[in-house]
């Protein structure tokens, strides 16, 4: 659908909003100043507050962990509180965003199998890869409602068995499409860590089914994610050390509810700090 917005625009520049976004009315032209004072860059993002609590910011752009991970920045942290500098990010959430679609590096920059979850990441990233700028502009804000009926967590409380699904192959998807095979055998002993970890919390949680969903499309589809894999590092001209940050996991506290997952969490943090 992106994609189909992308070239049906009549506008170089081009906001998306997700269905359960409302922007402020100086949100668009705050982004198209700001990418238009940065030559580099092809993305703006807007800072999202909730909608129920606008004085709290949901998040504000967002980095890569080398686990794979989108992290969070600026996560429920008080709006006064907040800078209001624009900045450059290594990842975009596409809550509410603005390119500019003369600067993106891909006529179709969205990869459609991702369909939900991690599509964002996978795009934000690819395209930094592949030399383009990503900013948050803070003084463009957006209100960010309940989410999608019957996945969003905000509005279930609880992980559904779509999201479990989706979050895992499609993190296994983007890292073997975009990371450099020197960066996977550096990170090989944590990504395997994490992944069992991983399973651990999917047996405890009753999402076996889910986590073989997800190995069975890999394995199924591994010629069309080695041409996908081809296809970027063939073009891309940043190293992955630009492109990849450390620090804690950013997992949801839905996660780790209980001690003896906090427990695990903790010692993986720890860990992924190290490394």
């Amino acid at each position: 659908m992106r994609n189909a917005g992308r070239e049906l625009a009549l506008s170089d520049l081009i906001l998306f909003i997700d269905n359960d976004v409302s922007v402020t009315p100086d949100c668009g032209p705050l982004m198209a100043q700001a990418l238009l004072e940065r030559p580099t860059a092809a993305i703006a993002a807007a800072r999202v507050l909730y909608a129920h609590q606008p004085d709290i910011i949901q998040y504000d752009g967002a980095s890569s962990h080398f686990l794979g991970l989108m992290t969070l920045e600026n996560p429920d942290r008080p709006l006064a509180a907040a800078d209001l500098a624009v900045r450059t990010t290594l990842s975009v959430v596409t809550c509410a965003f603005m390119v500019d679609r003369r600067r993106l590096p891909e006529t179709a920059p969205f990869d459609e199998a991702f369909f939900i979850y991690q599509d964002d990441h996978d795009f934000g990233v690819r395209m930094r890869a592949l030399g383009a700028d990503i900013i948050s502009v803070p003084r463009a804000v957006c209100l960010h409602g309940e989410g999608t009926d019957g996945i969003s967590i905000r509005a279930t409380g609880r992980y559904s068995p779509q999201r479990v699904f989706w979050n895992i192959r499609n993190r296994w998807l983007f890292i073997l499409k975009t990371y450099q095979p020197r960066s996977l055998l550096v990170l090989l002993p944590m990504l395997l860590l994490y992944e069992l970890a991983q399973l651990a919390i999917v047996v405890r949680k009753g999402w076996l089914g889910e986590y073989r969903k997800a190995v069975a499309w890999v394995v199924g589809n591994w010629g069309e994610v080695m041409g996908k894999r081809r296809s970027v590092q063939q073009r891309r001209v940043r190293p992955d050390r630009e492109l990849l940050a450390g620090g804690t996991l950013p997992l949801r506290a839905e996660l780790t509810s209980s001690a003896i997952e906090r427990g695990l969490r903790a010692a993986l943090d720890g860990l992924a700090a190290l490394y």
